[in-house]
């Protein structure tokens, strides 16, 4: 997957077929051991203007991927309920070798075996022939998910990068630092680490130069200054702070591998420079408030002396330890959504958006024309609904702005809670009582009157629907036609939902009501604390906010049980999990 698809069976190349049968392993293959939807693929396959042998096209591609695929036979390809799962096992699929090999990576940077982890990150790099899934047309999800792998994979050399700065390979790092500022001339994180090498190498001038170009590139594109650790390293460099200086006693003086895909590099044999000299550089870089590495070497999980995140705040909490690793201050948070390291945060109060990149520990703020309330994120855009204006407002991710406000048509003022999901391209906004829009894209607003919303509009996505909250029941919707299925009964009127691990998870006051997505019947109730008022699923759990206990409940899908409770104080709002663990809104 990582590049254009490949199938290896025994070391020989399977030859993989037509262009569309080839897109119907894609897809497969980026929801590995998940069902997919035979509608889904039939609308990544052809869109809007599918022929009518479009359903009975995939059932003879997927006959002929197991012809391919099943030569020992194991039948790698089933049929479920309504779709089809491609089961993969570990370590069969690049993409999932790559995410364990980060995720070692950083474990080892985090214990301060610094040389071990840039190896690591060298060997997770080295998997990358390319682009995700080059040569095939991939559609609305499917590009999403490809598009977080590749923002997963510049995450890596980032951190890859900031380990090869510590032990003072900075000249070697300057032609690629070039290539990457070229490649993304909006990355402050990639510019800072630039501007540190070539101060280390002696080109003073160069580094501030290379300061200058990116302030006038972020006010001639985005009207902002650079953020606060790109200031302050300008500073220091002006100064010649010492905490910018190279450590010293380096022994291992291999080059730095050209940034993948083009020049993919196997990692070699580990350098045992590390430990305490290159943790003592770091935390030095860390003062200047340019490395990346600080959220793994100097807030070590369960050594932060945080015991709670207070109201008024978004914190961190680490899934491997259920420990709180940071907090940021933000005035009203009234919702937030993750992808990979970086964090949007609605504040109600302050009229504006503030986007955490968690890898920096940098807190930026956007302002917005309206009252944030509800975020949503698609694929290269944040959605953000303003309850208190009854508009839609875009944030593109790449860019950091926000586009003209959409007014949604027909909405009563007193209807000031608005929910919002994305999918299929556009987002899907809930207002109380019976009002559902859908918004894509460009702008265009249609209104769906027949699908019952909550007082508390609670909406998600997930396997292929949009799901509503109403008055006793969840709803799930199409997102392709907007035809709604038939309503789900649950014990409650539904504050908050969510889609993962084959269900959709429903808070219920005390309790959390599991619904199976396939038969849509509630299979499980989980109680947790008082007034559950927001989920996430994900990293093998289920993760729900206990608004009145001041709580977090931690929730094994496996067992419907909750196995850890977590203490975060004030009255918990929003979840989101990002790569680096669990966010949680404390109003």
């Amino acid at each position: 997957m990582l590049g254009p698809l490949q199938a290896l069976e025994g070391g020989r190349q399977v030859v993989l077929g037509t262009q569309k049968q080839q897109t119907v392993l894609a897809l497969l293959l980026l929801n590995a051991n998940n069902v997919v939807p035979s509608d889904r693929l039939v609308d990544e396959l052809w869109g809007e203007s599918s022929p009518p042998t479009a359903r009975k096209a995939v059932q003879v591609y997927i006959s002929q991927l197991r012809k391919l695929l099943d030569a020992n036979g194991d039948e790698r390809i089933a049929t479920r309920s309504g779709g089809y799962a491609l089961s993969v096992g570990p370590g069969a699929l690049d993409a999932h070798r790559f995410e364990a090999l980060v995720s070692e990576a950083r474990a080892l940077v985090s214990a301060g075996e610094v040389a071990a982890g840039a190896d690591a990150y060298r060997n997770a790099l080295s998997l990358w022939r390319g682009p995700v899934l080059a040569g095939l047309p991939l559609e609305q999800r499917a590009r999403g998910e490809a598009d977080r792998l590749e923002e997963e994979r510049l995450t890596a050399t980032a951190e890859l990068i900031d380990c090869e700065l510590a032990l003072g390979r900075h000249e070697r790092a300057i032609g690629q630092l070039e290539r990457l500022v070229a490649e993304h001339p909006l990355s402050e994180r990639f510019r800072g680490q630039l501007m540190l090498a070539l101060y280390r190498s002696g080109r003073q001038a160069d580094a501030l130069r290379v300061y200058r170009e990116g302030r006038t590139t972020l006010r001639e594109e985005l009207g902002l200054e650079p953020g606060v650790p790109l200031q302050r390293l300008e500073r220091g460099i002006l100064t010649q702070d010492e905490a910018l200086e190279a450590p010293a006693g380096i022994a291992d003086s291999r080059p730095i591998p050209s940034a993948p895909p083009e020049s993919p590099v196997a990692g070699a044999g580990r350098s045992r420079w590390g430990g305490r000299r290159a943790v003592l550089a770091l935390a030095a870089l860390v003062a200047a408030g340019i490395l990346a590495a600080a959220l793994a070497l100097v807030l070590r999980p369960g050594h932060s002396g945080l015991t709670a995140i207070g109201p008024n705040a978004v914190g961190l909490v680490d899934p491997r330890t259920n420990a709180i690793v940071t907090r940021f201050s933000v005035d009203a948070p009234a919702s937030l959504v993750a992808r990979g390291s970086l964090v949007w945060v609605a504040d109600e109060a302050d009229k504006s958006v503030d986007r955490i990149d968690s890898s920096r520990l940098q807190m930026r703020t956007l302002a917005i024309p309206g009252h944030p309330s509800a975020l949503a994120v698609g694929s290269g855009v944040i959605w953000v609904a303003n309850g208190a204006e009854q508009t839609v407002v875009q944030i593109h991710t790449t860019g950091g702005y926000a586009g003209a406000p959409v007014r949604l048509a027909s909405v009563p003022p007193e209807a000031r809670a608005l929910g919002i999901a994305a999918s299929g391209g556009g987002a899907w906004v809930a207002s109380p009582g019976t009002r559902i829009f859908r918004v894509d894209r460009g702008g265009r607003v249609n209104l769906r009157r027949f699908i019952p919303s909550g007082v508390v509009p609670a909406i998600a996505s997930g396997a292929g629907r949009v799901w509503v909250g109403g008055s006793g029941s969840v709803t799930p919707i199409d997102p392709d036609n907007g035809v709604p299925g038939a309503p789900v009964a649950v014990e409650c009127d539904p504050a908050a939902v969510a889609s993962g691990s084959g269900s959709v998870w429903v808070a219920c006051g005390s309790d959390v009501q599991r619904v199976d997505e396939g038969r849509q019947v509630v299979t499980a109730t989980v109680h947790v604390g008082r007034n559950a008022s927001a989920i996430a699923v994900g990293r093998g759990a289920v993760w729900v906010a206990n608004a009145s206990d001041g709580t977090v409940s931690r929730i094994d899908p496996a067992r419907n049980d909750v196995v850890r409770t977590i203490h975060v104080g004030g009255s918990p709002a929003a979840l989101a999990l990002g790569s680096a663990g669990l966010w949680v809104a404390v109003r």
